[in-house]
């Protein structure tokens, strides 16, 4: 990708405002607010939001998107690393733990969810889109572990659920006859592992991701 001397140094700012409560060493409890703003934000723009862009005719900034003379179809794209604005994304994230034991077992759960609260940015054309529960930017996720301890082994069962995602609407109306449109919905993937600690400093671990699948 071709350099860009003009573009200007990214400047950030972070939030974060959180509370731990752990009453004991086998329970504990968190929760953090956490904002991000970047302003002059510069990167290689993805290529097909460029392409989205030119088949939507708007501005595509200083990415050039080059076809073919005759029948116009798209050849490459051009991408120089260009300040494309700002973005930001606010949240919420919540994560618990506790542990316990029965008889020679130990077990321990742990699960951590994120909320977004706001994921937008400003285009190249001068528009801010916010991209809050479209497609690739879910509103939620949540994970839950639990894992059981018999001596030098261990055997983990987890989830992941993530929420519904909608699809982009720009996207849907610039390929309706040929973009893939539904909805993704909620889903959650189940995994499990199996570990045994032969050493003081070596372990060897077997997983399955997705069981469902």
């Amino acid at each position: 990708s071709p350099g860009n001397k003009n573009i200007d140094p990214e400047k950030g700012r972070t939030y974060t405002l959180g509370m731990l409560v752990e009453p004991n060493n086998n329970i504990y409890f968190s929760a953090d607010y956490v904002g991000f703003f970047i302003k002059d934000e510069f990167s290689l723009r993805p290529t097909q939001d460029i392409v989205d862009d030119y088949f939507a005719k708007r501005a595509t900034g200083d990415n050039v998107v080059n076809t073919e003379p005759t029948n116009h179809y798209i050849t490459s794209v051009t991408r120089p690393y260009t300040n494309i604005g700002w973005s930001s994304q606010y949240l919420i994230k919540l994560e618990s733990g506790i542990k316990w034991s029965l008889g020679a077992v130990k077990f321990d759960y742990k699960a951590d969810s994120v909320r977004t609260l706001s994921n937008k940015s400003l285009r190249a054309d001068g528009t801010v889109k916010q991209y809050n529960g479209l497609e690739g930017s879910p509103r939620w996720r949540w994970n839950n572990a639990l894992t059981s301890i018999f001596g030098d082994w261990a055997w983990t069962l987890s989830s992941m659920t993530i929420a519904k995602q909608e699809p982009d609407p720009e996207n849907g109306e610039t390929y309706a006859d040929y973009y893939f449109n539904d909805q993704v919905d909620e889903f959650t993937q189940y995994s499990t592992s199996v570990a045994w600690t032969y050493s003081d400093n070596g372990s060897v671990t077997l997983g399955v991701n997705n069981l469902a699948d």
